[in-house]
């Protein structure tokens, strides 16, 4: 073979390596981008650049693999719906402390499925892998829940961080709360307290869904016990 038949096998070696090199890049960078959605491209922002945003999405992915997560039984899930129901109710009469327990639920239900707890960024960056499409919903809940503690939400803000926090809770839930079939549950499960409010009082503020306010109302009525109708005559 002459050095010119050497160089050009060389140079086609080369070529076909290239070739390869790229399409596995193509096909990394596809795969991540369908598997965090909005999530990669802020990654790729926060981190400068394509190669460094990715590096940061497999790393979240390599200890993701590391998590014990698990299932809701269905009278976990119940319960999960009907401590929503409550929160949403409570929203008409005490805005403020309907967000702070609103985030309370979402901590914890996202602690019962295996999600780490304390930090939360790394909390955020776990939840991205299997929750990207509602991540940022938690981030502008969060945030507006921060600006709450200090005293300074509005009541529409407030509300939008409620609508934020359903957001990532159906989603990690695996279902919209008012779906959950809570006849699958025995009533002495079921986190009631108290009295339902009236189904056909109006939405005071305005701001919260009043369909959305009686339905959750009615669902807690549907399930309270002998003993709290009782009360409530």
């Amino acid at each position: 073979m002459s050095s010119t038949q050497v160089a050009v096998t060389v140079v086609v070696i080369v070529l076909v390596i290239l070739v390869i090199a790229g399409l596995w890049a193509w096909n990394r960078s596809r795969r991540l981008k369908q598997q965090f959605g909005p999530e990669y491209d802020r990654a790729v922002q926060d981190h400068d650049g394509r190669l460094a945003g990715e590096r940061e999405l497999r790393d979240r992915e390599r200890r993701h693999s590391q998590l014990r997560l698990t299932d809701l039984s269905p009278e976990a899930r119940a319960r999960y719906a009907a401590s929503w129901d409550d929160v949403q109710v409570l929203f008409v009469e005490d805005p403020i402390n309907a967000v702070r327990q609103g985030d309370a639920l979402v901590t914890q239900l996202i602690a019962d499925r295996g999600y780490p707890q304390g930090d939360y960024d790394e909390q955020v960056a776990q939840l991205s892998v299997d929750h990207a499409a509602t991540l940022q919903h938690y981030r502008d809940a969060h945030a507006i829940n921060e600006v709450s503690e200090r005293g300074e939400a509005t009541t529409e803000q407030l509300r939008q961080a409620l609508v934020h926090y359903r957001a990532l809770f159906a989603d990690v839930l695996g279902e919209d709360p008012a779906s959950v079939d809570k006849a699958r549950v025995g009533k002495a499960d079921l986190d009631v307290d108290g009295a339902a409010p009236d189904a056909h009082r109006p939405d005071a503020t305005g701001l919260v869904d009043p369909d959305e306010i009686n339905a959750a109302a009615e669902r807690r009525a549907a399930t309270a016990t002998p003993e709290q109708e009782d009360s409530r005559a």
